[in-house]
């Protein structure tokens, strides 16, 4: 097991101060589409499944979903999350699930417990050898570590432009759609495939030590209203770590740019009630453990 450390060691900064409010980024993030999402994520129908950085449970809504084997057993799925705002919402929404306050690089549980570890929209704050190899010592051979990401989907110019106003505000803060979190399962082989099963250099490809590479992707998208206007796409875009801990300034000033660009927008699709017709994807990546 790993030595104990504090939790806010070699947690990213913008991470500690931008998800400091549990409930602010549970009311700016869409659910999770279970029916879509459950069948590639091959939940165990037997043994532990552990899901680190749970965050506020919003991932954890489709382990547990009815149709999941792990709805009738919630005890089955113990979780992590380093934030003590989030792991309180968290245990407030989910109080028969087990959660503690804890790191990827420093988890509280035996070697080779688990038969699945999934980690939602958070891989990339901890993409390093020493978190990679803490997940792979409760994983058991042959146990899957799934990364899944969601995010907003630039079909639309309107999204597009609505990206570009808020990722001018994530310099130098890790983010999915950078790559970077690849580089610890080694080179792309192709958009949805990293790193050779031939690479057995630790150095330059730890993952190759630890698990049956290529990481694989599959992808999906699907429509998601947002009821509420212009405010309604503000939270969600406050809802990112590197926005919320702008100073508040900033933070006005984002926000008038996006209320302007929801006003203004000629391709912004409206439903009849009024909702923004707000498009999502998600990368869903798999690999196995040796």
């Amino acid at each position: 097991m790993a030595e104990h450390q504090p939790l806010e060691a070699g947690i990213h900064p913008v991470a500690v101060s931008g998800f400091a409010d549990g409930a602010l980024y549970d009311s700016g993030r869409p659910p999770y589409p279970a029916d879509l999402l459950l069948p590639l994520l091959q939940v165990p129908s037997d043994g532990d499944v552990l899901e680190v950085a749970c965050g506020t449970g919003r991932f954890t809504e489709v382990l547990l979903s009815p149709q999941s084997p792990l709805a009738a057993d919630p005890a089955r799925l113990p979780c992590v999350e380093p934030s003590p705002a989030f792991a309180a919402t968290f245990r407030a929404r989910f109080p028969n699930v087990p959660c503690t306050e804890a790191t990827a690089a420093a988890l509280p549980f035996p070697d080779a417990r688990f038969a699945a570890i999934y980690v939602a929209t958070a891989f990339h704050w901890f993409a390093d050898p020493a978190s990679l190899r803490e997940m792979r010592r409760v994983l058991r051979p042959g146990g899957r570590l799934v990364l899944l990401w969601d995010s907003v989907s630039p079909e639309s110019e309107w999204m597009r432009r609505l990206r570009a106003l808020y990722s001018q505000h994530d310099t130098g803060i890790p983010q999915y759609r950078k790559g970077t979190w690849r580089d610890v399962f080694g080179t792309p082989i192709d958009d949805d495939h990293v790193g050779s099963p031939n690479d057995d250099d630790a150095a330059s490809n730890p993952g190759a030590k630890m698990f049956h590479l290529p990481i694989s992707r599959t992808t999906v998208t699907w429509p998601f209203p947002l009821v509420g206007g212009a405010e309604s796409v503000w939270k969600r875009v406050l809802s990112a770590s590197f926005i919320s801990s702008l100073p508040d300034d900033k933070k006005s000033e984002l926000r008038a740019k996006i209320f302007e660009l929801v006003d203004t927008a000629g391709d912004l699709q409206r439903q009849e009630d009024g909702s923004i017709s707000f498009s999502y994807y998600a990368d869903v990546w798999t690999v196995t453990a040796k």
